[in-house]
């Protein structure tokens, strides 16, 4: 029976099913989700089937289908409750506001360098409790070295990297504050990460701190990114804007579902001579066909680079869509992008930062909608499958 109704896809290997079987079925429906095309057919259609009512509302007598669009405005009602319900949440986190800034500008202090923690703030219980644990497991011998060496030409054993050796840092007992607070935690952060180019970077190096400011009206919040004195721009801080709507819309009240973003504005950022890194020039060859002179004409186009982030597309008035696929596509990153900033990164910059919090994401990936951890024990299978191969696993150290 089980056969009948599919096979079950472990996340961390997809497309693969217990024993090291192949879901074909599984693998199938990955190759069209990755296809643009057939999700925009599938997406035309559902559009088309969204608000049809079904053959079985259909063929019901006319007393039950007064009963169902009474229940439909109840229904209406509930959306009406809910709104209200999040424009309270709303004013909540408003009124809240103050006490994470006086927070959020003590973290800032300390990451420039301009407060120095006293003893007493510097101690951390579970990050002592690791050490400790980390401690006990090296005096019981835990650590268990690998009696595979790798030789050089010479016969003598190569250094690994991995094997035991402390990272090394470029940074002393004399570095004030956290260098690269934030582009370090932008890194560990999807999907901002995505945006960053390497000529980013350097630029990010100069980032100091990003702060949030909810607005009541228009409803909404700005994003503010403070820098310090650099060679590319003269701007202290870049700012974004976020323009929410908390309204149940009467001709499609069921696509309610909360606070939305409806556009977002960016900001002019004051280039220094030849340091705009969201455009690049190319060089393009031009020959004279009446007197062969061939000549070279230059021109600048737009790069990527995550400061485009501050030059979004325009959003469709009056709830059009936009034509342009790859604006919608871009428009609906920023807006990612911009929660991703307001709920997350900002609030919880530090585990950012230190990567804990990627810890926490793959945790939350890794568990079942319905609260259980997913089955990864599947020795028993394989080994009652006689076609398995197992792969050779290489060990690695964290």
């Amino acid at each position: 029976m089980a056969d009948d109704i599919g096979t079950s896809v472990d996340p961390p290997a997809q497309g693969k099913a217990k024993g090291g079987k192949v879901d074909v079925r599984a693998n199938l429906t990955q190759q069209m989700m990755a296809n643009p095309e057939i999700m925009a057919a599938l997406a035309k259609d559902m559009d088309l089937l969204r608000g049809r009512p079904s053959t079985y509302i259909e063929s019901m007598p006319e007393v039950i289908k007064r009963r169902i669009r009474a229940l439909k405005n109840i229904q209406v009602d509930c959306q009406q409750v809910e709104a209200r319900f999040f424009a309270e949440v709303q004013a909540l986190e408003r009124r809240f506001a103050a006490q994470y800034k006086a927070l959020y500008d003590q973290r800032r202090e300390i990451v420039i360098g301009k407060y120095e923690p006293k003893e007493s703030e510097t101690h951390f219980a579970p990050d002592e409790e690791d050490e400790e644990e980390e401690e006990e497991d090296n005096e019981d011998g835990g650590a268990v070295e690998s009696g595979i060496k790798v030789l050089d030409d010479s016969g003598k054993p190569v250094a690994d990297e991995d094997d035991g050796a402390a990272p090394t840092s470029q940074y002393d007992e004399k570095t004030k504050g956290i260098p690269e607070f934030w582009l370090t935690a932008m890194k560990n952060s999807e999907p901002i990460a995505s945006t960053l180019e390497e000529h980013d970077e350097e630029v990010l190096q100069h980032l100091e701190d990003v702060s949030l400011q909810l607005t009541e009206n228009p409803l909404g919040f700005i994003l503010e990114f403070h820098f310090s004195e650099n060679e590319f721009f003269s701007n202290s801080v870049l700012k974004k804007t976020y323009n929410m709507k908390l309204e149940v819309d009467e001709t499609d009240p069921w696509r309610f579902e909360g606070p939305e973003i409806t556009s977002s504005e960016g900001c002019e950022i004051n280039w220094k001579k030849g340091k705009n890194v969201t455009v690049k020039t190319i060089k393009k060859k031009q020959k004279n066909k009446n007197k062969g002179q061939t000549r070279i004409s230059t021109k600048q186009v737009r790069a990527e680079s995550f400061f485009n982030f501050f030059s979004p597309p325009a959003a469709p008035e009056d709830d059009e869509e936009l034509e342009d696929e790859e604006a919608a596509e871009e428009l609906g990153r920023d807006f990612e992008i911009g929660t991703m900033f307001r709920d997350n990164l900002i609030p919880r910059a530090v585990l950012y930062f230190t990567g804990e919090a990627l810890q926490e994401d793959d945790d939350d990936y890794m568990e079942g909608e319905d609260g259980d951890d997913y089955d990864m024990d599947d020795d028993d299978d394989e080994a009652a499958d006689p076609d398995f191969q197992p792969a050779v696993s290489v060990p690695t150290t964290k």
